[in-house]
């Protein structure tokens, strides 16, 4: 079975999610720790994702695996960006916005992607179940988020560059 210990001033917190509805209830907002599950969860689907996928940012097949062809999008770019603020040194949990709103959504960053993640729950509750802990996992993940990460800053400079050419 699964479990993440997180430390923190009053402690540690163990989380051990059982089934996919576990998954689902580590993303609400009450528990305290849910940003930091998102953030961990949408690098999980993402690692699930198709090579060609990753780099088109997009679902191409239909097999179930990763994100559909609705979520893949944002999935995509906001695991990327998680990636991007691992490297960087940040802490999960402390890199996807709570503020910023996307566009036309009216949701903040955060809202979208724990959707996202709360509509794959039972793929990412398939690879919990398959790891001992966070470090097994890490393991499994670490050797894609430079990549991720590289790629996050391609979307990032072609964003501000489409930006400042509409101005």
């Amino acid at each position: 079975m699964f479990t993440m210990t997180i430390r923190h001033d009053k402690g540690t917190t163990t989380l051990a999610p059982r089934n996919s509805q576990d998954v689902s209830a580590l993303c609400e907002t009450s528990n305290p720790f849910y940003r930091a599950w998102v953030e961990l969860a949408l690098i999980i689907l993402y690692a699930r994702q198709d090579i060609e996928e990753r780099k088109a940012g997009q679902s191409t097949l239909l097999n179930g695996i990763g994100f559909d062809k609705f979520t893949a999008p944002f999935g995509t770019y906001f695991a990327e960006y998680v990636a991007d603020g691992l490297t960087q040194g940040k802490e999960l949990g402390s890199i996807l916005s709570t503020t910023k709103k996307l566009g036309k959504r009216n949701r903040t960053v955060i809202e979208e992607a724990t959707s996202i993640v709360v509509r794959h729950r039972g793929q990412v509750y398939d690879v919990l179940a398959s790891v001992g802990d966070v470090s097994d996992l890490m393991r499994v993940l670490k050797p894609l988020l430079p990549e991720m990460a590289k790629r996050s800053r391609i979307a990032n400079a072609k964003y501000d560059k489409q930006r400042i050419a509409s101005k």
